[in-house]
């Protein structure tokens, strides 16, 4: 017969999680009757014992990735609920006036415990859930000694593209410097261009023959 331990740690921890709940629930009603001075608001610590369960759980789960509204929720729920329970676990040993270091510790236990057991027992191992983990991490983290990467950050920065090294722009080729004297005209190389004159002259040479008359050149017919 194969025994699934694994199967059997999650139920103990559900189980004792759900047991330690009842007790901080019911220390934590006491506790604030007793503060109060008045057994009715037995109901109202009930009602507040409740939704301070469910902040916590919540909290718990989240890990470092809380934001500064839930991260102060938090730590001010375990703080209700720790001083509550002290206080019903102290009037419960009849020591209404003197708190001892037993009703702080289990006050403590009672309160931090059974968030951190019911996510084992459910979802398995959690390094980073739990009071201890959350005060400590968040601490570092805001002293800059620990950077924290939300998840989701990180699977963004993997699906952007990365760009590509931008590529050296090709200067464009410059045109060898205009020479005269070769072949079509002009100067030989080295030497002034010609002035706006000596380019008429050479121009009238050509068209009017150099005639000096102002009249196109015409060729007799034979």
């Amino acid at each position: 017969m194969d025994i699934d331990l694994d199967k059997i740690y999650k139920w103990l921890a559900i189980l004792a999680a759900l047991g330690a709940w009842a007790l901080s629930v019911m220390f934590s009603m006491d506790g604030l009757a007793f503060v109060m001075n008045n057994e009715k608001y037995q109901y109202v610590g009930l009602g507040i014992a409740l939704i301070i369960t469910v902040v916590e759980l919540v909290w718990s789960r989240d890990g470092t990735d809380n934001g500064l509204t839930m991260n102060v929720l938090g730590l001010a729920c375990y703080a209700y609920g720790i001083y509550t329970n002290v206080i019903g676990i102290t009037v419960a040993q009849g020591n209404s006036g003197n708190i001892t270091l037993f009703a702080i510790a289990a006050g403590l236990f009672l309160e931090v415990a059974p968030e951190k057991l019911f996510l084992r027992g459910l979802l398995g191992p959690n390094k980073e859930g739990g009071f201890f983990e959350n005060l400590f991490g968040n601490a570092k983290r805001a002293s800059g000694g620990v950077k924290f990467t939300n998840k989701n950050q990180q699977d963004q920065s993997h699906s952007r593209p990365q760009q590509q090294p931008a590529r050296p722009q090709q200067q464009p080729m410059s045109r060898p410097p205009f020479q005269m004297g070769k072949p079509g005209g002009g100067k030989p190389a080295g030497e002034p261009p010609p002035s706006f004159n000596e380019m008429r002259r050479l121009a009238e040479e050509k068209v009017y023959g150099g005639n000096g008359s102002g009249r196109p050149r015409v060729e007799e017919e034979d």
